[in-house]
């Protein structure tokens, strides 16, 4: 699946070199696994960047999966406003867990040079 997706991501750069490609979802991949493993290796075709960072997920309860991820190119991680990745809670974290079995993310970017 993921070389049908670089295809396209190496197709829109060799458009605009200097464009935002932005990977948001649901993928039902963990960090650990081939698919994030190579969309954010070094050596990838056109290189997504994860800031879902600890001290983001220390904020919930023991979550069972990690499979939701908010990923901008390389491009487009420099209008990333830091620290805004955040879990979006609906609900109280009591009701959210028991709704739930993701954790929803938000995050802000800002458009530079438009």
């Amino acid at each position: 699946k993921t070389g049908i997706f670089t295809g396209e991501h190496e197709r829109f750069l060799r458009e605009n070199p200097k464009g935002n490609i932005l990977k948001v979802g649901d993928f039902n991949a963990t960090p650990d696994s081939h698919e994030l493993q190579f969309l954010l290796g070094e050596q990838a075709p056109v290189r997504f960047i994860d800031n879902l960072t600890d001290s983001i997920l220390a904020s919930v309860d023991a979550p069972k999966w990690r499979i939701n991820h908010i990923l901008p190119n390389a491009n487009m991680q420099t209008e990333l406003i830091e620290g805004s990745l955040q879990v979006k809670y609906s609900f109280d974290k009591t009701t959210q867990r028991q709704l739930l079995d993701h954790l929803p993310l938000v995050t802000k970017f800002v458009a530079k040079g438009y």
